[in-house]
């Protein structure tokens, strides 16, 4: 956990090639823990190495396997235990708690996942980007199977959606955004919003508001859809709009750069 927690700092910090370095020593000394194999995947992905984060995260995928499935590490938890870590650097840190209704309880209304659907999800996250969008629905798929909160379930149906429609198949695409109630309870509206578009129940566009990470979010789903629908010159518009709000290290920006190289 202290490998995670380092990681984590690091991350927040925006040094994510120091978070590799720090996840890749732990490693050292607990070979295929799918716990270090999947937030080195994630960060892989954030620094756009998709092979390597594809490689990690088939690792921890067979190394959660018949394991009971744990509430992911989450920022305000991780603030109270890198505190414990420091002042009480003798006690063993507390590990994240199994997955039970009674953990669930508490965290409704955030945006917490599963270390199984973490896995799944930064899985098909690096097939898409890097292309492989049979293998992303897929793996999107399980992913929003096994989500263990509304929040991250919608998430994995939003880039699901779009992984079946990059790869031609539409009927799958509709089917897995069925499986979403319209009024699903979400403590981050974005990917929320953007199902509404996908349904046609929102016109695509440019989104209102503060242009954050959620608006990022948004605009990128809005882009998508648009370029899968042949509107390439709003498509194009929209991707430019995400790219120009700078935020690097979300995965929206990160795939609006990769959709900008897209053909038909």
């Amino acid at each position: 956990m202290r490998f995670v927690l380092s990681a984590k700092v690091y991350s927040y910090l925006v040094r994510h090639a120091d978070a590799i370095r720090v996840l890749s020593s732990g490693l050292e000394h607990h070979p295929d823990d799918p716990v270090l194999l999947r937030h080195r995947g994630e960060f892989h992905l954030t620094v756009r190495a998709y092979r390597p984060a594809i490689e990690d995260l088939v690792r921890a995928a067979a190394g959660i396997e018949g394991r009971p499935d744990q509430i992911d590490p989450y920022q305000a938890q991780l603030l109270p235990l890198l505190e414990r870590a420091l002042l009480a650097p003798h006690e063993p840190v507390p590990e994240p708690e199994l997955v039970s209704p009674e953990a669930l309880e508490p965290l409704r209304g955030a945006y917490v996942g599963s270390l199984a659907s973490s896995v799944w999800y930064h899985l098909a996250l690096a097939r898409f980007l890097d292309g492989d969008f049979v293998g992303a629905a897929r793996d999107f798929e399980v992913a929003a199977d096994g989500a263990a909160l509304p929040d991250t379930r919608v998430a994995a149906v939003n880039w699901g959606y779009l992984a079946h429609r990059r790869a031609g198949d539409r009927r799958a695409a509709d089917a897995l955004l069925a499986t979403v109630a319209t009024d699903a309870p979400l403590a981050e509206a974005s990917y929320g919003d953007n199902l509404a578009v996908y349904r046609g129940e929102r016109e695509p566009g440019e989104p209102s508001g503060r242009r954050d990470r959620s608006w990022v979010t948004r605009a990128y789903g809005n882009a998508a859809f648009c370029w899968l629908e042949g509107d390439r010159e709003r498509a194009g518009e929209l991707l430019d709009a995400v790219l120009a709000v700078g935020d690097t290290t979300s995965f929206a920006h990160i795939a609006a750069l990769e959709t900008r190289t897209w053909t038909d």
